[in-house]
């Protein structure tokens, strides 16, 4: 979870997924999409760099990203 700020905002994993995702589908412009949610356009900037920089790893946390990665790594053998 990416905390806003010291004594922000917290919003959830999924949440910011779905923002991004909003982003990168480019139907609207990032500005938009933050007024719509009620979050300043910086805080969305962030969340997408982070995640196209970051992927997976940027939302969830490090114990739910091994635990794919051992499901995907014995079928790759």
């Amino acid at each position: 979870m990416i905390e806003v700020g010291k004594k922000g905002k917290r919003y959830s994993p999924r949440f910011q997924f779905q923002v991004v995702v909003e982003v990168l589908k480019g139907d609207r412009d990032a500005v938009e999409i933050a007024r719509a949610h009620d979050l300043h356009p910086t805080t969305v900037a962030r969340w997408k760099r982070e995640f196209l920089e970051n992927g997976a790893e940027v939302f969830g946390k490090n114990s739910t990203v091994t635990q794919y990665e051992k499901k995907i790594r014995p079928a790759c053998r």
